[in-house]
């Protein structure tokens, strides 16, 4: 008897929260997680490139502090060439 009452509580409570555990692995699978330091091989082997881009620009943003686009676009180049390096 106390085991039907473990089963029907376990389902009770697998069917109330599969909702919630559905929208948690989708949150979950669509974070990107990366290894290693930024700017690292093991970086660039475990990231999209919408990541490593994102991690290009804010790097080359905090360097070039005047905002001038051009030289922000040429910095993101370098940083894609020292990836390609790796």
């Amino acid at each position: 008897m106390s085991k039907l009452l473990i089963v029907i509580s376990l389902l009770l409570i697998a069917s109330c929260s599969g909702n919630n555990l559905d929208n948690d692995l989708n949150r979950l699978f669509s974070e990107d997680y990366y290894l290693g330091t930024p700017g690292s091989k093991l970086f660039y082997r475990t990231t999209t490139k919408e990541t490593q881009e994102k991690y290009h620009y804010s790097e080359c943003q905090k360097k070039i502090v005047n905002g001038d686009q051009l030289r922000i676009e040429s910095c993101v180049s370098s940083y894609w060439l020292k990836a390609k390096s790796l």
